[in-house]
């Protein structure tokens, strides 16, 4: 019976260590992963679609909350939209924290201006596709 509680206690003890010996995998924002973020540009509420002379560029900064700057060489990823769509698609993204800026260009006839914004974005995901409407302003 006392070999029985012995074993019985050992084996409890090893489960516990392993239980919190073992880290879980972390998010760690980059490329290399399953997530593909679709960034709609919108200014003042209605879509900014890409056109064939300047299409929407995507600035994407890994590991940011905050605005890296405007310097392209201070983002990880640039990805550009293709003519007459409202949106860029980013694959290939793991989840975790990233900065989104997003440069387009209002055609509309009320507007016609270079537009920009950005947001941070924080996501746990670690496949399938995720819409992101990011707000642009002259």
């Amino acid at each position: 019976m006392d070999h029985m509680k012995i074993t019985l206690f050992t084996l409890l003890i090893s489960c516990f260590l392993t239980m919190f010996s073992c880290k879980k995998e972390g998010c760690e924002a980059g490329t290399g992963g399953e997530v593909t973020l679709k960034i709609l540009p919108e200014h003042h509420g209605l879509s900014i679609y890409n056109s064939q002379n300047y299409r929407d560029t995507v600035y994407i900064k890994f590991n940011a909350s905050d605005f890296p700057g405007p310097d392209r060489s201070n983002f990880d990823l640039v990805m550009w939209g293709n003519a007459n769509e409202n949106f860029v698609k980013i694959p290939g993204l793991k989840c975790g924290q990233y900065y989104i800026m997003v440069s387009g260009f209002d055609t509309s006839a009320q507007w016609n201006i270079r537009v920009v914004g950005g947001l941070p974005l924080n996501f746990s995901e670690s496949s399938g596709e995720k819409t992101v409407t990011v707000p642009v302003t002259e």
